[in-house]
């Protein structure tokens, strides 16, 4: 498998170029040319997400149950709690860590 730091760097690299084409797709004028290419993005960025959490699930990570797509949930040092940083949800059980002596 890949290592974390190169996943890490093609999930960056996406994320940018689907900003630069929402920059793109903005200057274009009014039409269904540009209907078209908000309507491709939109997919292009679910097509993501959902490509983006099938990694995080294959190398353990929770996905939250309450949204699609699916949203990766994230540990709070704060409360113990996993969360998800789109809806709020997490589950019920508390993550244990264990301390360092």
């Amino acid at each position: 498998m890949t290592d974390p730091n190169t996943i890490k760097c093609w999930a960056e690299a996406a994320t940018a170029t689907i900003g630069a084409l929402r920059s793109i797709i903005g200057a274009l004028p009014s039409g269904k040319k540009r209907e078209e290419a908000e309507r491709l993005l939109a997919e292009a960025e679910r097509e993501q997400k959902k490509a983006e959490a099938a990694l995080a699930q294959r190398l353990g990570f929770q996905i939250c149950q309450f949204c699609w797509p699916p949203e990766i949930m994230v540990f709070s040092k704060d409360d113990g709690y996993l969360h998800c940083q789109h809806c709020g949800q997490m589950p019920r059980a508390r993550i244990v860590t264990q301390k360092r002596i």
